[in-house]
């Protein structure tokens, strides 16, 4: 990444490289506004066993397989395994390792994920996509018809793909254009086969299946390529087909209005008469460095950017809201043929398919999630799943393995009861809890959803379901939600910080409420129309 010294004062600084500080930072440059870009860390860590050409299966074949899977000092398992595979890659680990150390996080019941790289958490995201609609949007003071335009003008530069015409539609909302789907594993083709050709079961239980609406090229757009099908999507997209925040960036630094900074953590802001005051540097006693600005916007996450606001307006000690989805995680079994045949395709190992589950006699949903491949994890991921001794586990996991789609199943924001903190000394305190019907909430849903896979061969594995730990979905939002009648520390319907005149928020911080939907887009189209205001004013 080609990094800018300012060369200008800046009208806007942006804190913040993820989806939406790159969201936000186009409709201010492509206006002619001086903006800067600042960000705490530096490019992800890149893969130097892969290569473009590799596939999975010549990876596995590698005699440094094991380096890639379960790292030189064996970091995977650092973790416990309430963890999200995808958290648990060794090549990842120091990417995050400093993300609770600089924001001062000390967590009790909650697994706080964040990356201070170029690009945030974009570089480790599933890549699925949703709209919401007019149900989802009722409790924030905004419409859909406020925000249409930005969702377009988003879609149309990352490149999505998936269908408009399956039984999710309508769920994850219209799209003017769409690259075709990608193509679905074995077991998944046979799943949603018979799903296509009798859908009556699933639907008499609330479920529907369908493609997964994804950020992936599936042709070539512009300077990126379609998807191979090489299975690697969790360490990387060498062919760039997934979308990550850092290819806007590149495209950002092409503007001369435009400045971009990297290990530039913010410790600090405060107001100074009309101007705001940006201190970089490890905490406010080590400040290396003061950039002065009329207008702030932040983009650093929920956790980091309410971190900002409480630090500015002096929230110490006051218990802050912290939405996350509830998740919970299954395994299916499709038997047929396929038993102790290992996957003899190559295949992407992102979501294969996706659902939705509505609650009984009613047509408000109460989850969604998506089947994965098993075959594109490490086998010893599997095995605290499996509830015999340990070779016999190991026995059956490998035989029932190529059969297998594991499933994430995530429920709305309503079910979490998570709190923040902020101390004087600047340590940020969460805390993580769960509402008393959540358990029993999952439990019947996934239930409901076994009972419609049932006549499609099928079948859910007894004891497979686990609730995951609270935060590790890391779809954090709603610290500094947006209001049509903002208190101190919330932010108005153009995501000005009450209390922070010139300050919005642009992030998972500003989002009201959080529906059982895919929740990165809307962030991404709601920073383009906050921005897209400030660009106007």
């Amino acid at each position: 990444m080609n990094v800018q010294e300012p060369i200008f004062e800046p009208q806007v600084v942006i804190i913040g490289s993820g989806p939406s500080g790159v969201s936000a930072a186009f409709p201010l440059v492509e206006r002619g506004v001086r903006v800067l870009m600042l960000n705490a860390g530096r490019e992800a860590t890149d893969h130097p066993i892969l290569n473009r050409h590799d596939t999975l299966r010549q990876v596995r074949e590698s005699s440094k397989h094991w380096k890639l899977m379960v790292g030189e000092r064996f970091e995977r398992f650092d973790l416990d395994y309430g963890t999200s595979p995808k958290y648990r890659l060794p090549s990842y680990r120091h990417d995050f390792a400093e993300f609770k150390q600089y924001n001062m996080i000390r967590t009790g019941n909650f697994t706080a994920h964040g990356s201070l790289t170029c690009g945030g958490l974009s570089n480790l995201w599933g890549a699925n996509v949703d709209r919401f609609d007019d149900s989802d949007l009722e409790d924030f003071p905004i419409s859909l018809e406020n925000i249409r335009c930005s969702y377009q003008r988003i879609s149309q530069r990352i490149g999505l793909s998936g269908t408009n015409d399956d039984d999710l539609s309508a769920f994850h909302g219209y799209e003017e254009s769409l690259q075709p789907p990608l193509i679905m594993s074995r077991n998944a083709r046979l799943l949603y086969s018979r799903y296509l050709s009798r859908p009556g079961p699933a639907h008499r239980y609330g479920v529907l299946l369908g493609h997964p609406r994804r950020a992936v090229l599936t042709r070539n757009y512009q300077d990126r390529q379609g998807c191979i099908n090489c299975g690697l999507c969790g360490y990387g997209c060498e062919s760039q087909s997934i979308w990550l925040a850092k290819y806007d960036l590149a495209k950002l630094l092409q503007f001369p209005n435009f400045s971009y900074r990297d290990g530039a953590f913010v410790s600090y802001l405060h107001r100074l008469d009309t101007r705001y005051v940006i201190s970089i540097g490890p905490d406010r006693h080590r400040v290396t460095e003061k950039i002065q600005t009329k207008r702030v916007v932040l983009a650093g996450g929920a956790i980091g950017s309410a971190r900002l606001v409480m630090d500015a307006l002096k929230l110490y000690d006051k218990s802050r809201k912290l939405l996350t989805h509830l998740m919970a995680v299954f395994a299916i079994t499709v038997p047929r043929w396929r038993i102790g045949n290992l996957e003899d395709e190559d295949a992407t190992n992102l979501a294969q398919l996706a659902f939705s589950v509505k609650k009984p006699d009613s047509n408000e949903r109460c989850a969604y999630g998506y089947f994965f491949l098993a075959d594109t994890i490490p086998m010893a991921d599997l095995l605290p799943y499996v509830p015999f001794s340990y070779p016999l586990s190991r026995q059956i996991a490998r035989s029932l393995q190529p059969t297998l789609l594991l499933g994430s199943s995530f429920f709305d924001g309503s079910y979490s009861r998570n709190t923040m903190r902020l101390r004087p000394s600047g340590e940020l305190e969460i805390d993580g809890d769960i509402t008393s019907p959540a358990e029993s909430a999952m439990q019947s849903t996934l239930t409901r959803l076994a009972g419609a896979l049932w006549p499609y061969g099928a079948y859910l594995l007894p004891g497979s379901k686990n609730l995951c730990n609270v935060g590790d979905d890391a779809h954090y939002a709603g610290t500094v939600p947006m209001r049509a009648s903002p208190r101190v520390g919330e932010a108005n319907s153009h995501g000005e910080v009450q209390g922070l005149p010139g300050v919005y928020v642009v992030d998972g911080s500003a989002l009201t409420a959080l529906p059982a939907k895919a929740h990165t887009l809307t962030i991404m189209a709601n920073a383009d129309r906050i921005a897209t205001a400030i660009a106007a004013a």
